[in-house]
């Protein structure tokens, strides 16, 4: 079964606990990028939950077609 490649948008307290729940809790997806106006935050979600792409430019992953 291939893995659903998920982007997430926000970065902030909400956001944190839906790339927890998504990285921990949901074997078969894989969060592969975060954004948020704060680009900082995006970063430090990405560390913390190893996602390889973070930035503050949502468009990124909305128009990201892989």
């Amino acid at each position: 079964m291939s893995q659903l490649k998920i982007g997430l948008l926000g970065a902030g307290r909400i956001g944190m606990v839906h790339a927890g729940t998504i990285v921990y809790r949901v074997p078969s997806a894989q969060l592969v990028a975060v954004a948020d106006v704060n680009e900082a935050a995006a970063k430090a979600c990405a560390e913390k939950y190893r996602i390889p792409q973070a930035g503050g430019d949502p468009l990124k992953i909305i128009n990201d077609s892989s």
